[in-house]
């Protein structure tokens, strides 16, 4: 009897570590994907802060050459 419980603890032990090592995985990549989108959109907002400088520039640069 005793053999038997110990045998089936053995099992749940392992299920229970399948399970977790899963949820680990899992909560590693969300991290992973979420700061590779954070990366992402700071990337694009820098790109879009340098368009609009150069779009400012080209403006003034326009308004010397009318003078």
């Amino acid at each position: 009897m005793k053999y038997k419980n110990l045998k089936l603890q053995l099992k749940i032990e392992r299920i229970n570590q399948k399970y977790s090592n899963q949820v680990n995985k899992f909560q590693f990549n969300l991290k992973n994907s979420q700061m590779f989108f954070g990366t992402l959109n700071i990337s694009l907002d820098y790109q879009i802060y340098i368009l609009k400088e150069k779009q400012v520039r080209m403006q003034a640069s326009k308004r010397k050459s009318t003078f």
